[in-house]
């Protein structure tokens, strides 16, 4: 068999420091060991019969030519009457989902207690938060992790509308998973 869509693990990790008022947290999470088939891959390094249509920029200098037969991507038919994505599967599309993410980082200050004491405030903290801030990945595609399960429409009997996930299936019609920046202030009275 070729491309396992289970990883061999995943793990997640906080790292924390604290130094003369400034605090930093995070935490990060991954998978290692897994295989994505990535269907929009072969829909971006595919022609349609009038040309080329939002396609990767390497497809055309790494497609298979007599001159180039260990080629990343299948022969290029720019006027064909057939899709490269139509001539079948090919490992091509199998990636590594393998990821490391910095899934959150906040970066506080706490103003020291003899600032405060005229305020009749007790504690105050000012702090910038990211979440998804970025990824460490060699995957093609958007996001390996939202390629953990891709749509397929079945229902029990294999039949239906009723949606069910594959694991190691992305058809690339998925959002990534989006940064968020927060800069907040926490006090007590």
């Amino acid at each position: 068999m070729i491309g396992d869509p289970n990883p061999k693990f995943t793990y997640a990790f906080n790292v924390n420091f604290t130094y003369a008022g400034f605090d930093l947290k995070s935490f990060w999470t991954g998978s290692y060991g897994n295989k994505i088939y990535s269907i929009g891959d072969i829909y971006l390094s595919g022609w349609d019969e009038g040309g080329p249509q939002n396609v990767w920029s390497d497809v055309v200098p790494n497609s298979w030519t007599p001159q180039h037969t260990n080629a990343l991507y299948p022969k290029v038919s720019p006027g064909g009457t057939k899709r490269n994505f139509e001539k079948g599967p090919t490992t091509s599309s199998i990636q590594s989902g393998s990821y490391m993410r910095l899934k959150n980082l906040q970066i506080g200050y706490t103003f020291s207690d003899r600032l405060l004491k005229k305020t009749g405030i007790s504690s105050i903290r000012a702090y910038v938060s990211a979440e998804n801030l970025f990824i460490i990945t060699k995957y093609k595609g958007d996001d390996p992790e939202i390629a953990n399960g891709a749509r397929l429409n079945v229902n029990e009997g294999g039949q239906g509308n009723s949606p069910s996930y594959i694991m190691g299936l992305d058809y690339g019609d998925r959002y990534p998973i989006q940064k968020t920046l927060t800069v907040g202030i926490s006090a007590r009275f």
